[in-house]
Parts: C-alpha cells; sequence; structure tokens
C-alpha cells in the first residue's frame, strides 16, 4: 500500500471516529429527553429509574388505551377530553 492511499485511509477512519463519538455523546446528552411518550402510570407514579414526576402544566406526549365512553367534546371549540389507563393507573387528558 503506498503512503497515499494509507493516509487517506487514516484520514477516513478518524472521520468515523469522530462521528461515532459525537453520535454517543449527543445521545448520552439526551438520554432523559429521547422518551417519545409518557404512559399513565409514569405520569401517576413517576418514571421507573428515576421516580420523577413530569412538571405541572408541562406539555407532554402521552400513550395508552381511551377508557371507552370517557371521550367529551366540547360544542364550542376543538377541545376534546378524554382518559387514557394502562396496567398501572388511568389519567384525564384534555
Amino acid at each position: 500500500m503506498n503512503l497515499r492511499r494509507k493516509n487517506r485511509l487514516w484520514v477516513v477512519c478518524a472521520v468515523l471516529a469522530g462521528l461515532a463519538l459525537t453520535t454517543a455523546l449527543v445521545l448520552y446528552a439526551l438520554r432523559a429527553n429521547i422518551d417519545l411518550f409518557y404512559t399513565p402510570g409514569e405520569i401517576l407514579y413517576g418514571k421507573r429509574e428515576t421516580q420523577q414526576l413530569p412538571a405541572v402544566g408541562q406539555r407532554l406526549r402521552v400513550g395508552g388505551m381511551v377508557m371507552p365512553g370517557s371521550v367529551r367534546r366540547d360544542p364550542d371549540s376543538l377541545k376534546v377530553n378524554f382518559s387514557l389507563y394502562d396496567a398501572e393507573g388511568s389519567v384525564t387528558v384534555s
């Protein structure tokens, strides 16, 4: 292998290592914010690892099953209220 090819290989390896390190650092920094949604049980009792509850007034993405018969629509606006449940509890979403 000639010197020019060897240097090019080192540059490519260094760039790939840099990208891998950058990706790892970003994922480490965002590890608490990667959760796409909260379950009703996590809203009531906190996240499993930290038992940290969401702040009052914080906007959340919530996943769960809609309780049958719980959907209420406001006829004067676009507001919808309903209850979500899972194995650990239920919450009202508005």
